[in-house]
């Protein structure tokens, strides 16, 4: 709603006021249009009009009304109202009036039963949890500085912000997928720039993620697949900034399923982006070695997190909280982790942290182990939680988000034909849609074939037989069950 007070004709208050396109100039500061920002050429919410083809993209995109902040813009509407008629205006083209979605609520869908750590036989048995054997009593108390994390007060379950269920309207994954691509190559750039910043000894503001934070959250809220595809490609090189990006997205994915505040996601969202960022200091060939460390390399390695802390610190706004999630990363409730080795004590933020970095780390070979499929990822975590090593509601969260196969995933139908996942149904997670690349003879398809299995019956030879690892041996000849961007256009 604009806010408009006037007194004998002359604007007296105005902080943020709508404007037609046609009265829109290079200087105007815009933080609203009529028009989801999904379509809009933009990736940011809030930006200044540089030139008349910024203008022009955004009535192309369909945009017929705008909101600028008056404050933060150089010229005002009073100011172009009062212009004579000009050529160089950019010309309002005619589109159908816009449809306000009605926004529905959100929630994360209950936990897969049997959470992964039932065989594969298991696995059409989704549609309730049984009670879990673990201990999910854990006292959560607060620590301080740098000897245990800050304590969170945040601890609901569900697709929620400040303990509220999220009310971003869903968006079906190909739209989605547009937005996320912006957002990935961003998180990239950003990532770089900080980077390089904290290796030359420069001290960044944490409010350098304010931004991200807010589009990735709202990204997540609309259709989480779109970003988790993302964090499930092969890596060929940028290994560093693909990891800060995949556990930047996985902690606040998580956080919004626990419903962590917004000030929590900021700080979770900072803390992810630069926990490695330690790693610059060492030699990068230990990062994804995928053999057993020797003594010297695990020594050199297992001092990224203090490095990681020490190169953040002065920057505004790194509190005592941020430097504790960066440092202790590795750490793990039952004192088995690094640095320090000490038994932790079960910490919400510092949590999510944990089960986002080492998921990544699993998946995409980081350390000294090989690489694993997202399902085994995800039984591996389910077991170190159940050993008392990480959060059992933190893992359980993760794996209600990622689903029986989480996308990316590499299958094997009972038909022996093999395929990958390109999309899940939280109506029916053991049916995704998929991509089927060899037929049932282990034969290379001349055209893939795209099927919907939530569309078939149960007992339908398409259905999954069981996930597979195309990094073995005689699995995937033709390399091609490792999901690339080209599956997701």
């Amino acid at each position: 709603m604009t806010i408009l007070l006037k007194q004998y004709g002359e604007v007296l208050f105005m902080a943020k006021q709508e404007i037609p396109i046609a009265l829109l100039r290079p200087g105007m500061h815009v933080v609203g249009i009529d028009v989801s920002w999904i379509d809009s050429p933009f990736l940011r919410h809030s930006f200044k009009i540089q030139d008349p083809q910024d203008v022009q993209k955004l009535i192309d995109s369909g945009v017929r009304i705008v909101t600028i902040e008056r404050d933060k813009s150089d010229i005002l509407p009073e100011a172009v109202e009062a212009e004579e008629p000009s050529e160089d205006r950019p010309q309002e083209t005619s589109v159908l009036d816009a449809t306000t979605e009605n926004a529905t609520e959100t929630t994360v869908e209950e936990n897969v039963e049997e959470h992964l750590a039932s065989e594969e036989e298991k696995n059409q048995a989704v549609n309730s949890q049984p009670e879990s054997s673990m201990d999910t009593s854990r006292t959560v108390t607060s620590a301080q500085a740098f000897d245990q994390p800050p304590e969170t007060s945040s601890t609901q379950a569900g697709s929620q912000v400040d303990g509220k269920p999220s009310t971003a309207a869903p968006t079906d994954l190909k739209a989605e997928l547009s937005f996320a691509r912006k957002l990935h190559g961003e998180a990239k750039a950003l990532c770089s720039r900080v980077f390089e910043q904290l290796n030359n000894g420069q001290a960044v503001d944490v409010e350098v993620v304010s931004e991200l934070v807010e589009q990735t959250a709202e990204s997540l809220a609309r259709n989480n697949q779109a970003i988790f595809s993302f964090l499930h490609m092969q890596r060929k090189d940028e290994g560093l900034y693909d990891h800060a990006f995949s556990v930047f997205s996985l902690v606040l994915a998580m956080g919004q399923a626990l419903g962590v505040s917004k000030d929590e996601q900021e700080t979770l969202g900072f803390a992810a982006l630069v926990h490695d960022v330690g790693w610059l200091k060492l030699p990068l060939h230990l990062l994804g070695k995928g053999k057993t460390y020797t003594d010297a390399e695990r020594n050199l390695v297992t001092k990224h997190p203090l490095l990681s802390v020490r190169m953040i610190e002065g920057g505004e706004g790194v509190t005592d909280q941020i430097k504790s999630l960066v440092g202790l990363h590795h750490e793990c409730l039952d004192g088995s982790g690094y640095p320090t080795g000490k038994v932790m004590q079960d910490n919400l933020l510092w949590s999510i942290l944990v089960v986002a970095d080492r998921y990544d780390e699993l998946v995409h070979q980081l350390l000294d182990c090989s690489g694993m499929i997202p399902k085994s990822a995800l039984r591996e975590l389910y077991k170190d939680a159940q050993d008392g090593k990480i959060d059992v509601r933190v893992v359980q969260s993760l794996i209600t988000l990622m689903g029986v196969y989480p996308i990316s995933s590499a299958l094997q139908l009972k038909s022996g034909e093999k395929a990958i996942v390109t999309e899940c149904h939280r109506s029916a997670p053991a049916q995704p849609s998929i991509r089927i690349f060899y037929d049932g003879k282990g034969n290379l398809l001349p055209k893939t074939e795209d099927v919907d299995l939530s569309a078939l019956e149960e007992d339908h030879p398409r259905m999954v037989a069981k996930a597979i690892d195309w990094r073995k041996p005689g699995v995937d000849p033709a390399q091609v069950l490792n999901l690339t961007e080209a599956d997701l256009r």
